[in-house]
């Protein structure tokens, strides 16, 4: 099951890419008229959340505005805008939904951030240090990239 939902979600990067022209995922949510912002979250990275008149906003924590972090957390939550715009209120009724919609976003994120990284540099990283330096992954997204 895993296999099959990171394929679908590497093909969802890759159709959204030829769509738009890039992996960033700062470029991507600007295309799709996102709007993104930074903002004192307490302990949140980012949150993504769809106005009653379908709008989408991202608010990214201002701690992010200088460092690699920045682009995991908005590819977590540009995945978040892309699917779930319309459950936004099943974020907080039950572990399942949460986590399922958690790790597919992480997964999204990894997916885009190699892409992202192929981009970039050239070539696709050769370990996973290169990647987590280059766009600050945390040291629990190796399982989902290896």
């Amino acid at each position: 099951m895993l296999l099959m939902n990171s394929y679908k979600l590497y093909l969802q990067v890759h159709q959204l890419a030829d769509k738009l022209g890039t992996f960033d995922p700062f470029v991507i949510a600007d295309s799709l008229g996102y709007r993104v912002e930074y903002a004192s979250l307490g302990n949140l990275k980012g949150i993504c959340t769809t106005a009653s008149s379908g709008d989408v906003y991202i608010g990214l924590s201002d701690e992010l505005q200088e460092v690699p972090e920045k682009y995991v957390v908005m590819a977590h939550e540009l995945k978040h805008g892309l699917d779930h715009t319309s459950c936004a209120a099943l974020y907080t009724i039950g572990n399942n939904w949460e986590g399922k919609m958690e790790r597919e976003a992480n997964l999204f994120a990894c997916s885009e951030l190699t892409a992202l990284y192929k981009e970039q540099y050239g070539d696709r990283p050769q370990s996973f240090n290169e990647i987590q330096m280059a766009y600050g992954l945390p040291d629990k997204f190796y399982e989902l990239m290896f």
